[in-house]
């Protein structure tokens, strides 16, 4: 989990801890530059953004911790939080 993080923080920043081992991240990050298409683009598959804006599930981020040794700006999202999905449909 935490190495999609680091990939992602990248992504969006441009920034890369150097005191963490960061080969897993440097591999998404490899990925998701490479053009691949995702498995379920062709597939009727519903995102997770796609139904939170339908309404049909709820995503809540509860008892967020800054863990982060650093207040500089690199390492100002570092922190445990509980992310709690909800179906809001009769389905399962």
């Amino acid at each position: 989990m935490y190495s999609s993080q680091l990939a992602i923080w990248h992504l969006t920043d441009g920034e890369t801890p150097v005191d963490v081992d960061h080969t897993l991240a440097d591999k998404i990050i490899e990925y998701a530059k490479s053009g691949a298409e995702p498995f379920d683009v062709s597939t009727s598959i519903t995102s997770l953004p796609e139904a939170i804006k339908a309404g049909t599930v709820s995503a809540v981020l509860k008892n967020y911790v800054d863990i982060a040794d650093d207040p500089s700006p690199v390492y100002e999202y570092f922190g445990q939080v509980n992310l709690v999905l909800t179906n809001l449909t009769n389905q399962e």
